[in-house]
């Protein structure tokens, strides 16, 4: 949990997290620090981290693994700027990999 308040999550927004995802609340360090690195690795800066994390905490407890394979689901569909698409609807990183194509289609995004 430290490392949510490293990268500058409040109090307030952790326990509204908990709310949200009782499951956050037993997170280990290692955890947090691994979806921290899978966002670095598309490039996200300190600030859209924080972005993406408090508006989308589920990202917390999804797996590793399927949030790899959301973004490489959204890298073959001709999605460049990974980082600018998770901050600005940090939502796509709880889509299953089937819905990814349709909710993009629906909310209009176009590829780079």
């Amino acid at each position: 949990m430290i490392e949510l308040y490293n990268i500058g999550v409040s109090e307030e927004e952790i326990s509204n997290m908990i709310d949200l995802y009782k499951e956050i609340e037993t997170l280990e360090d290692h955890d947090v620090l691994n979806k921290i690195k899978i966002l670095k690795d598309i490039n996200c800066s300190d600030k859209e981290i924080l972005n993406i994390i408090i508006s989308n905490p589920e990202y917390l407890i999804l797996l590793d693994e399927d949030v790899l394979t959301t973004l490489n689901k959204l890298k073959d569909l001709g999605y460049n700027d990974l980082n600018i698409l998770i901050d600005s609807d940090p939502y796509i990183l709880s889509l299953e990999e089937y819905e990814i194509k349709s909710y993009l289609e629906e909310e209009n995004y176009e590829e780079n």
